[in-house]
């Protein structure tokens, strides 16, 4: 899996499963932690909110990771000392020319107030 040389460490963040409920159900444990490098952080807009009388604040970053990268929606991220939840889809991009992964892009949020 080779990053973009100038990019940046992102630790993928997956609740990691220690047993079941009664209805079968994973329970989940300590979160398993995947260091990955050469990512890409970008600004992805995320205009601050105000909800029921509370200022919320909104933080996107879209998140582009080396091809072969594992990551799912369910996943968390830790950026920059920051903890952000994966906002939606994970999409993985191909090369038309070769068939070849180019990358996974994502978009993370991170909310506070």
């Amino acid at each position: 899996m080779t990053g973009f040389p100038f990019g940046e460490p992102v630790t993928v963040l997956r609740p990691g499963a220690t047993g079941r409920d009664i209805y079968g159900n994973d329970l989940p444990g300590p979160d398993a932690e995947q260091l990955v490098h050469g990512c890409v952080i970008a600004p992805a807009g995320g205009p601050g909110e105000v909800t029921g009388g509370r200022d919320t604040v909104a933080e996107d970053l879209a998140v582009y990771l080396p091809a072969g990268s594992d990551v799912r929606p369910t996943d968390r991220m830790l950026i920059r000392g920051e903890v952000f939840e994966v906002h939606g889809a994970v999409t993985v991009h191909r090369s038309p020319f070769t068939g070849q992964g180019a990358g996974v892009h994502l978009t993370v949020r991170r909310t506070t107030g």
